[in-house]
């Protein structure tokens, strides 16, 4: 084990994800001056910021949900991050990695992230790409987001699960993936062939 401890590296901050793919990335919400903003911070090997930008900037007279993620999301061996937002009608998600930005919209209306916890990110077949799956505890669906160019995507839903809790999604045999959840009704752990 090896241990590090950082200075402070920004105030205000509301929520972080780290990213570790290939060098250390910091991913962050801070509430500065009436608004919200989202910030990309490379620290190099001894926690020293290295660079700092800001990605997105959200006005604090309304009310978010953001639900967020990092890692290898595209699959491509580098850091980045997705936030998913709902305010109202809005239902879109913002990217970013450490020289893109973008807005992605979202062609179901029917995503319903209650928070981090209903994400996970990880494979559906042996030995593919990551996906993002989420939990649609509106709907009692697991999904997964499919990402096209265009800066679009698609939400798939996979199963039908009730009263789902914590889960993560994983290969049990050499055949076929699995959903191992925790049933929050009868209070145990069920797991799901796909």
């Amino acid at each position: 084990y090896t241990t590090a401890s950082s200075k402070s590296l920004d105030r205000n901050v509301k929520s972080a994800k780290l990213a570790l793919k290939n060098s250390i990335d910091v991913f962050y919400w801070k509430f500065d001056n009436k608004i919200l903003q989202y910030y990309y911070l490379k620290v190099d090997k001894n926690l020293e910021p290295v660079k700092r930008s800001e990605k997105y900037v959200l006005p604090a007279s309304e009310r978010y949900k953001i639900s967020g993620m990092a890692g290898d999301i595209f699959n491509n061996e580098k850091n980045a991050s997705i936030n998913f937002i709902n305010a109202d009608e809005l239902n879109y998600a913002i990217v970013s990695d450490e020289e893109r930005n973008f807005k992605m919209n979202f062609t179901s209306d029917k995503l319903s992230i209650s928070g981090e916890e209903n994400l996970f990110l990880g494979e559906y077949k042996y030995g593919g790409t990551k996906k993002i799956f989420y939990y649609n505890n509106v709907n009692n669906s697991m999904d997964k987001i499919e990402f096209s160019a265009g800066k679009k995507s698609v939400t798939n839903k996979i199963a039908t699960l009730k009263n789902a809790g914590s889960y993560f999604v994983k290969s049990l045999n050499f055949k076929n993936y699995h959903i191992v959840y925790i049933d929050k009704e009868e209070n145990c752990i069920r797991i799901r062939e796909l």
